[in-house]
Parts: structure tokens; C-alpha cells; sequence
């Protein structure tokens, strides 16, 4: 690991909070797709 020297809270925690951004996005888009084949299922019943 390179030596970040006083900068490195900041750039591991930039590191952190981009990883929790984009772990969010990806949870957020599965939760959105399963609601939509959901209501397409529901729909397609009828």
C-alpha cells in the first residue's frame, strides 16, 4: 500500500464512503427491479 502520508484518513475514507455509495445504488436497483417484475407479474394476470 503506497504511504499516503496526512492525507491517508481522508482518502481511506473517501475509498469507504464510495464503496457504501455504490453498495447502496446496487441494493437500491435490485429492490427496484424485483417491485417492477412484481407488478408486471401482477399485471399480466389480469
Amino acid at each position: 500500500m503506497p504511504d499516503l502520508g496526512a492525507y491517508s484518513f481522508f482518502v481511506l475514507a473517501s475509498y469507504g464512503m464510495t464503496i457504501l455509495v455504490l453498495l447502496g445504488l446496487c441494493i437500491l436497483t435490485v429492490s427496484q427491479y424485483r417491485s417492477a417484475k412484481r407488478k408486471l407479474a401482477k399485471f399480466n394476470e389480469n
